[in-house]
Protein backbone atom coordinates (compact mmCIF):
# COMPACT_ATOMS: atom_id res chain seq x y z
CA UNK A 1 0.00 0.00 0.00
CA UNK A 2 2.90 2.55 0.75
CA UNK A 3 4.22 2.17 -2.66
CA UNK A 4 1.54 2.30 -3.96
CA UNK A 5 -0.19 5.66 -1.98
CA UNK A 6 3.48 7.33 -3.31
CA UNK A 7 2.36 6.61 -6.67
CA UNK A 8 -0.90 8.17 -6.20
CA UNK A 9 0.80 11.31 -4.38
CA UNK A 10 3.16 11.94 -7.76
CA UNK A 11 -0.21 12.32 -10.00
CA UNK A 12 -1.50 14.36 -7.26
CA UNK A 13 1.75 16.89 -7.44
CA UNK A 14 2.19 16.32 -11.05
CA UNK A 15 -1.38 17.70 -11.70
CA UNK A 16 -0.13 20.84 -9.52
CA UNK A 17 3.69 21.03 -10.74
CA UNK A 18 4.06 19.40 -14.23
CA UNK A 19 7.80 17.99 -15.40
CA UNK A 20 9.01 21.01 -17.47
CA UNK A 21 12.73 20.66 -18.13
CA UNK A 22 14.92 18.13 -20.35
CA UNK A 23 14.41 15.18 -20.98
CA UNK A 24 11.62 15.73 -23.11
CA UNK A 25 10.38 12.27 -23.02
CA UNK A 26 10.06 12.73 -19.31
CA UNK A 27 7.93 15.39 -20.04
CA UNK A 28 5.65 14.04 -22.15
CA UNK A 29 5.27 11.37 -19.95
CA UNK A 30 4.08 14.27 -16.87
CA UNK A 31 2.12 15.91 -19.34
CA UNK A 32 0.47 12.56 -19.88
CA UNK A 33 -0.64 11.57 -16.53
CA UNK A 34 -1.06 15.78 -15.84
CA UNK A 35 -4.07 15.57 -18.21
CA UNK A 36 -5.17 11.92 -16.96
CA UNK A 37 -5.27 13.16 -13.43
CA UNK A 38 -6.41 16.65 -14.15
CA UNK A 39 -9.30 16.13 -16.35
CA UNK A 40 -10.75 12.66 -14.72
CA UNK A 41 -9.89 13.53 -10.90
CA UNK A 42 -12.82 12.18 -9.25
CA UNK A 43 -12.89 8.73 -11.45
CA UNK A 44 -8.68 8.46 -10.66
CA UNK A 45 -9.99 8.88 -6.79
CA UNK A 46 -12.97 6.71 -7.26
CA UNK A 47 -11.05 4.28 -9.22
CA UNK A 48 -7.83 4.79 -6.17
CA UNK A 49 -10.55 4.07 -3.70
CA UNK A 50 -11.43 1.16 -5.13
CA UNK A 51 -8.17 -0.52 -4.95
CA UNK A 52 -7.89 0.47 -1.50
CA UNK A 53 -10.96 -0.71 -0.26
CA UNK A 54 -9.79 -4.33 -2.18
CA UNK A 55 -6.41 -3.90 -0.21
CA UNK A 56 -8.20 -3.53 2.78
CA UNK A 57 -10.74 -6.31 2.21
CA UNK A 58 -8.01 -8.87 1.27
CA UNK A 59 -6.26 -7.92 4.78
CA UNK A 60 -3.20 -6.88 3.32
CA UNK A 61 -3.59 -3.30 5.17
CA UNK A 62 -1.48 -3.55 8.60
CA UNK A 63 1.45 -2.22 10.04
CA UNK A 64 2.98 1.44 10.18
CA UNK A 65 4.08 1.65 6.63
CA UNK A 66 0.76 0.76 5.41
CA UNK A 67 -1.27 3.65 7.38
CA UNK A 68 1.26 5.81 6.83
CA UNK A 69 0.41 4.99 2.77
CA UNK A 70 -3.17 5.26 3.97
CA UNK A 71 -2.35 8.90 4.74
CA UNK A 72 -0.50 9.86 1.81
CA UNK A 73 -3.37 8.13 0.12
CA UNK A 74 -5.82 10.32 1.69
CA UNK A 75 -3.64 13.05 1.38
CA UNK A 76 -3.81 12.98 -2.82
CA UNK A 77 -7.42 12.05 -2.94
CA UNK A 78 -7.65 15.72 -1.41
CA UNK A 79 -5.21 17.47 -3.42
CA UNK A 80 -6.92 15.96 -6.84
CA UNK A 81 -10.36 16.96 -5.39
CA UNK A 82 -9.48 20.11 -4.62
CA UNK A 83 -7.99 20.73 -7.91
CA UNK A 84 -10.38 19.23 -9.80
CA UNK A 85 -13.20 21.32 -8.39
CA UNK A 86 -11.17 24.80 -8.65
CA UNK A 87 -11.14 23.80 -12.73
CA UNK A 88 -14.71 23.97 -12.74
Amino acid sequence: MFLLSLIWAWTAWNVYRPYRRSPELIGVISFIFGVIVGEFGLHVIALEVALTLLIILFGELSGVGDALGLTIALASWLAIGVFYFRAL
